[in-house]
């Protein structure tokens, strides 16, 4: 976060920190057993997170490069993590299609996002905007291969289960969104899930 370091994670199983302004290793740090998928500082800039396709998530000292812990990932792989602003959560997308909330302390889950049909590709957070929203308070926005993107209130995580809140969906039209192919023929049924899936309508004929 202060711009001295930079991490790196490689299909060789290890975490690189990286000294910026000499451009040299300071530290390789190794416990993954399979590729690193994703590396993400915390805002003191003291630790790192990991997440790795044999499904752990590791939390790193930055400074003397220890490992200070190693948790599973409820069987699946965290493509994407974001760290809450205020270093308490990890926000991490689950090829599952769940997003977690888990506690950087602890790695215990908080709380899962669940609603994309699909793996999920990034995760971030951002400042909560409007006269009604509460000071420091932040929205989270997890994007799928569904191709949606969803925007989630977490004002209440941590207080009650399920408390995380879907506040919108958000949904890029697809190249033939609202063409009509009911009765088309000369395409096979392969093509016409295709176009469906881009946004073409099958009216159901017995209507």
């Amino acid at each position: 976060p202060d711009g001295r370091w930079l991490a790196s994670g490689s299909m060789d199983r290890t975490v690189r920190l990286w000294d910026v302004a000499r451009g040299e290793v300071r530290h390789v740090l190794l416990h993954h057993t399979n590729l690193v998928q994703q590396v993400c500082f915390c805002p003191d800039g003291r630790r790192l997170v990991s997440s790795s396709f044999d499904q752990t998530l590791c939390l790193w000292d930055v400074v003397s490069g220890a490992l200070l812990a190693s948790w599973p990932t409820q069987n699946t792989t965290y493509l994407a993590m974001a760290v809450h602003p205020d270093g308490k959560l990890i926000a991490a997308g689950g090829r599952d299609h769940i997003t977690r909330l888990v506690a950087v302390d602890t790695g215990e889950v908080i709380e899962e996002l669940h609603g994309h049909q699909r793996a999920i590709e990034a995760v971030s957070f951002v400042p909560a905007t409007g006269a009604d929203a509460p000071d420091n308070a932040w929205l989270l926005a997890t994007a799928g291969h569904d191709e949606t993107i969803k925007l989630w209130d977490l004002t209440l995580v941590g207080a009650a289960p399920s408390a995380a809140v879907c506040l919108a969906t958000l949904q890029a039209p697809g190249p033939y969104t609202g063409m009509k192919i009911t009765g088309i023929t000369g395409i096979s049924e392969a093509q016409k899930a295709a176009l469906i899936a881009l946004g073409a309508v099958e009216e159901d004929k017995g209507a």
